[in-house]
């Protein structure tokens, strides 16, 4: 859609029934280069798209902020003419029709998907054009209020160009791939997802390099990685044959592991079993929270915490922490006979 203005109901029905049916409805962001989008790039059924230009930064007219999805090419860009003419045009307009028809050919090899999984594959399979100037400060646009607008700064995407330009062909090689890539929490000390059987895959943080690995014959991979602060951007590197793709992803806040599972701990017992995520540490605590004995689980969770016999009744409480030292709730045993 290349059009924009003041909100119509009548243009956000047509695109919430064209949603309803799994329709991905692409929308140009507008031409006024300021951060606030015309409608209907600002509908929650659209995905905007601003302008790049031949510098591969975002273009002075493109229009951008908060809801921007990603970039393409709009300027200097051939355009037929009702005439039959071709000219060169410029705008938001000239952009959006490359990442619709990068849309159809996702399809085209995957007519499966979903829209939010296009949509998603086109974001995160983008190159990062952002662009900071070290000359002085960016422009500084004002809302109808007069208050000074501000980039959130949110961690992957570029207040100007949304999740970057578009890379047609990494995404189109996403989808022969079948890549994917699972949630990484910040105690995590591994980089998972899916690939073609045999793909070579690589973790980078910027440039640096964190890990390599190979898809297996499930088609499946995990790459040790060293944990990674919350907020940080990976890209996932994955290549076999001529295709080859890099997926960019944001390392999340994890949260405190679940409670451990605990056995029956007896008179007779010297040691405290159970189970709780892979590569935690345990902590077997007396009646006052002091700890008493310190372990890790191994790679199946397991866990044997060896301790004196204690008498019956005796207190014990028994939590999990992670990498970060976020502990669990604790679980309280009581000694039996």
């Amino acid at each position: 859609m290349s059009l924009g203005g003041y909100y119509s109901r009548v243009i956000e029905y047509a695109m919430n029934y064209a949603a309803q049916r799994n329709v991905l409805v692409v929308v140009a962001s507008g031409n006024d280069g300021i951060p606030d989008m015309g409608y209907p790039a600002t509908s929650q059924y659209a995905m905007a798209i601003g302008a790049s230009n031949r510098m591969d930064i975002a273009a002075e007219f493109s229009s951008f902020g908060k809801g921007l999805s990603m970039s393409a090419p709009g300027s200097d860009i051939p355009s037929l003419m009702p005439d039959g003419n071709v000219t060169y045009l410029s705008g938001t307009s000239m952009a959006t029709p490359y990442v619709a028809a990068a849309a159809g050919l996702l399809l085209s090899k995957n007519p499966s998907l979903k829209p939010n999984q296009v949509r998603n594959i086109l974001q995160s399979t983008a190159d990062d054009i952002s662009f900071t100037s070290v000359d002085g400060k960016d422009d500084i646009f004002y809302d109808e209020n007069d208050e000074p607008i501000v980039d959130p700064k949110i961690p992957g995407i570029d207040w100007m160009t949304g999740h970057g330009r578009l890379n047609a062909f990494a995404a189109l090689s996403a989808v022969e791939l079948n890549a994917s890539v699972n949630k990484v929490e910040d105690q995590h000390q591994k980089v998972t997802g899916k690939a073609k059987a045999g793909a070579a895959i690589s973790v980078y943080r910027g440039k640096t390099l964190l890990g390599k690995g190979t898809a297996s014959k499930k088609g499946t991979f995990s790459v040790k990685v060293k944990h990674q602060n919350k907020n940080k951007v990976l890209h996932i590197k994955i290549s076999k044959g001529k295709a080859a793709t890099s997926l960019k992803t944001v390392v999340k806040k994890g949260k405190a592991p679940a409670k451990p599972k605990v056995g029956k701990v007896t008179v007779k017992s010297k040691a405290v079993k159970g189970t709780a995520g892979a590569g935690l540490t345990i902590k077997v605590k007396n009646k006052s929270k002091k700890v008493i004995k310190t372990v890790k689980t191994n790679s199946k969770g397991v866990f044997t915490a060896k301790i004196k016999p204690q008498k019956a009744k005796t207190v014990l409480y028994v939590t999990a922490s992670d990498v970060r030292k976020r502990e669990s709730q604790a679980v309280k045993v009581v000694v039996k006979k």
